[in-house]
């Protein structure tokens, strides 16, 4: 729907460009011919729009995935089959428009003319859009794949760790191992699931965060209120609070608080406790969900405050 939307909005901007343009020129010139040209004009530019959309749109568009050289070809194609369409609609119109052989003739060449100067430029930009299109539809592919493969992934050393510590415990208070195998289980079910999705809930992400400071000798994360953050209808992509919280709990020894809140249109995930700005991790962040800070999310680091804010 947002590609047809796209190419319509080009097709208005381009009419009002042909249209206007010449007609703004005529009025400098002699003005009194503006209302007599007018609507001989736009005839000519909907004719023209007209072939490029179903004449040259579907050449170029079949060919999108070829190599430049039949792109190339394409356009060639595109651009000869365009005009020859138009050559007997335009001889109508001459002969519609003036009646001398002479004075036809020479009008006849001009609109040809002008119709091959058109269907290059429309075709040419045509076909640069659309590998621009493919471009950015690959890179979005690319990070989405690459998200997934994250989600699915589990640090060794964690799992290791884990099962040890579920061993220690098991000789230790058994119940606790239970619970321990429990978070485990959770966590990977977690994993699992995120790896199928685009974007999950954020009390999801901190659920799984609690299961891994359960399972992991690891620094304390205190979660403020995870009932009332379970139920916000607030989304993510998948494992992004929680490959930040477990990169600044690694590198933090002092105590994390997570609060969270709706302000403004926006929703706040504040951790504070954080004592030096993290660079590395930030800049680590967004580079692996880039396209979600493109659009509309931000992390910020603020009076000991690292801040994700996101529009609703």
């Amino acid at each position: 729907m947002r590609r047809l939307t796209d190419y319509w909005l080009a097709q208005v901007l381009i009419f009002i460009l042909l249209t206007t343009l010449p007609l703004i020129a005529l009025s400098v010139v002699e003005a009194k011919k503006v209302l007599v040209y007018t609507h001989d004009w736009l005839i000519f530019v909907i004719m023209n729009l007209m072939v490029l959309h179903y004449v040259a749109r579907k050449i170029i568009a079949k060919n999108k995935a070829a190599s430049t050289l039949k792109k190339l070809f394409s356009i060639l194609i595109a651009i000869v089959l365009t005009n020859l369409v138009l050559l007997f609609p335009l001889n109508l119109l001459t002969i519609l428009w003036d009646s001398e052989s002479t004075n036809r003739d020479k009008l006849y060449y001009g609109l040809i003319a002008i119709s091959i100067n058109i269907h290059i430029i429309w075709c040419i930009g045509y076909q640069m859009a659309l590998s621009a299109r493919e471009k950015s539809k690959l890179e979005q592919d690319n990070q989405k794949l690459n998200l997934k493969i994250l989600a699915q992934q589990i640090q060794p050393e964690f799992l290791y760790q884990s099962l040890d510590n579920i061993e220690e415990l098991i000789e230790q208070d058994e119940e606790l191992a239970s619970n321990a195998i429990t978070d485990l289980a959770e966590l990977l079910r977690y994993k699992l699931k995120a790896s199928k999705l685009d974007n999950v809930l954020i009390g999801e992400e901190l659920q799984a965060v609690k299961h891994m400071q359960c399972l992991a000798n690891s620094g304390e994360i205190n979660i403020i209120d995870l009932p009332h953050i379970l139920a916000q209808n607030v989304t993510i992509p998948p494992l992004c609070v929680y490959n930040l919280l477990t990169l600044l709990n690694q590198k933090i020894a002092s105590p994390l608080s997570i609060s969270f809140q709706i302000e403004q249109g926006k929703w706040y995930l504040i951790v504070s406790g954080v004592l030096t700005s993290p660079r590395l991790i930030r800049r680590k962040i967004l580079k692996q969900y880039e396209m979600f800070f493109r659009q509309d999310a931000e992390l910020t680091y603020i009076n000991q405050q690292l801040i994700l804010s996101v529009k609703l």
